[in-house]
C-alpha cells in the first residue's frame, strides 16, 4: 500500500474530515482541449461503419459516467464498464489480460488512462484485438510526461508513436495520433511534484502538492496556444491514439 492510499484510510474514519479534504481538492491538470474532440470523432467512427454490438470501457473504475464528454448517446448507450474491481458503476468484472468476452464480439473499445498501470500492454492489446469485431475502433489514452502514480501500480510512459507502434504490430491500423495534453500541464506537474517531494514526510507530501495544485493549476491553461502546435508532442502530458481492427 502506498502513502496516498494510507493517508486516505486514515482519512476515512473520520466522515468529517474525508468530505472536507474531498471537496478542496485542486482542479486537475488535464485541460482537455483534444479529448472530447477526440470521442467524438470515435463516435461517428463508430456510427458510420455500422458496426453493432457492445462498446467496452476498460478501466473505467467506480463512475458510471466515467470521461465520456463526446460520445454521441447513442455510444454511451451501448457502453459497457469494465474493471478489475467490483463496483457500483462496474457492468463486467474483468482482467484486461484474460477479458471475460467472446472473440469478435464487440465493436468499439475505450482504452483512457489504463495501458500505463497494467504489467503487460502487449498481452492487453491482443485481448483487445480478440474480442472485437474486424473494422472494430479503440480509442486511446495514455500518460507521457505525468508524474509516477498509483492505481494500484504504474508502470510504463508513451509517446504517440510508440502507442501507433505497439497497437501497429498488434492487428491495429491507426486513425489519428497526436498530443491529448500540452507542454504546459506538464511543466504545472513536474512544479507541483517537485516541490512537494521536498517535504519526506507522507502527510506533508500530500498537503503540499494540495497546496501547490491550487497555486499552479492555471499553468494549464496556457496550453491553449501549444496544442494545436506539433512541437508540443515534444513535452506532453498525455498522448492518444484512434484505432480499426485490421
Amino acid at each position: 500500500m502506498n502513502s496516498k492510499e494510507k493517508l486516505l484510510r486514515k482519512i476515512d474514519k473520520y466522515w468529517f474530515v474525508s468530505k472536507l479534504i474531498r471537496s478542496i481538492r485542486p482542479p486537475s491538470l488535464k485541460f482537455d482541449l483534444n479529448g472530447k474532440k477526440n470521442r467524438a470523432c470515435f463516435s461517428k467512427a463508430l456510427l458510420e461503419s455500422g458496426l453493432m454490438g457492445d462498446i467496452i470501457d476498460i478501466g473505467s473504475g467506480p463512475i458510471k459516467d466515467g470521461n465520456t464528454k463526446g460520445l454521441s448517446n447513442e455510444i454511451i448507450y451501448r457502453r459497457k464498464t469494465l474493471d478489475y474491481i467490483k463496483n457500483s458503476g462496474v457492468d463486467i468484472v474483468g482482467d484486461v489480460h484474460e477479458l471475460p468476452i467472446p472473440d469478435c464480439s464487440v465493436a468499439g473499445v475505450l482504452f483512457q488512462g489504463v495501458i500505463e498501470h497494467i504489467s503487460n500492454p502487449q498481452k492487453a492489446i491482443s485481448e483487445i484485438n480478440r474480442i472485437l469485431k474486424p473494422g472494430g475502433y479503440i480509442y486511446v489514452e495514455a500518460p507521457f510526461m505525468q508524474h509516477f502514480h498509483y492505481d494500484p501500480e504504474d508502470n510504463y510512459r508513451f509517446t504517440d508513436d510508440g502507442l501507433e507502434k505497439i497497437f501497429s504490430l498488434n492487428g491495429f491500423e491507426i486513425i489519428k495520433k497526436g498530443s491529448l495534453y500540452g507542454p504546459s500541464a506538464a511543466l504545472a506537474d513536474v512544479l507541483i511534484e517537485y516541490i512537494a517531494i521536498l517535504f519526506r514526510h507522507p502527510i506533508l507530501y500530500w498537503i503540499m502538492k494540495w497546496i501547490m495544485g491550487w497555486l499552479l493549476f492555471w499553468i494549464k491553461y496556457l496550453d491553449i496556444l501549444f496544442i494545436q502546435n506539433q512541437q508540443s508532442k515534444y513535452l506532453s502530458l498525455g498522448v492518444y491514439i484512434i484505432g480499426r481492427k485490421k
